[in-house]
């Protein structure tokens, strides 16, 4: 009912999801851009300038893509690979689109030099 009698509505709320959803998603990671640029670049008004920008770009895709499709998309390995493709589409990644095969750990240096493991990712 809601669809059919505010769709205006609706889908400025959509909007403001994906911008929020964008940026709060690119943090955890350490990406970041203003305020402004996110908004921008969510709504497609503007080219990425720098690579947190790039990786900002390549999330929008993806969730715009999820978001128009989420009920045809079936979850497998290849259509997985597909959408880390996108993510990284608006960078030079050689690994877009495809499953790693070295293992990485997310790791602290600290001032005294020794560095300390502090999560490690599944294996490839």
């Amino acid at each position: 009912l809601y669809l059919k009698q505010r769709p205006e509505e609706l889908e400025k709320l959509v909007e403001i999801a994906k911008v929020q959803s964008t940026e709060a998603s690119n943090a955890i990671e350490g990406i970041v851009t203003t305020n402004t640029r996110i908004r921008q670049l969510v709504e497609e008004k503007t080219a990425p300038r720098n690579r947190d920008e790039q990786e900002i770009a390549g999330y929008r895709d993806v969730l715009n893509l999820i978001h128009e499709n989420f009920d045809a998309i079936p979850i497998t390995q290849n259509y997985i690979l597909q959408l880390h493709k996108i993510l990284y589409s608006h960078r030079n990644n050689p690994m877009a689109g495809r499953t790693k095969s070295v293992q990485n750990y997310i790791s602290a240096t600290y001032p005294d030099g020794h560095v300390e493991t502090l999560f490690t990712p599944l294996a490839p």
